[in-house]
């Protein structure tokens, strides 16, 4: 997760998606994320993808074989 903290503006909104993301979980959406993390609703989820504060092609180079 370190290498992808660069790509999110604060540090517990990265941490928190992240943790949700890795998480074995049978259906993984906003809504199943924010449960498996404990928060009351999808919103800071929703807000982060839609409102595009992180860097998406920057965590594709990281996460790709040899990034």
């Amino acid at each position: 997760m370190g290498r992808l903290a660069c790509s999110f503006p604060r540090r517990e909104t990265h941490g928190t998606f992240m943790t949700g993301l890795l998480m074995e979980l049978e259906d993984v959406n906003c809504w199943t994320l924010a449960e498996a993390v404990g928060h009351p609703g999808p919103y800071r989820f929703q807000h982060l993808l839609s409102a595009r504060f992180w860097d998406d092609q920057a965590v594709l180079d990281r996460t790709a074989p040899g990034g």
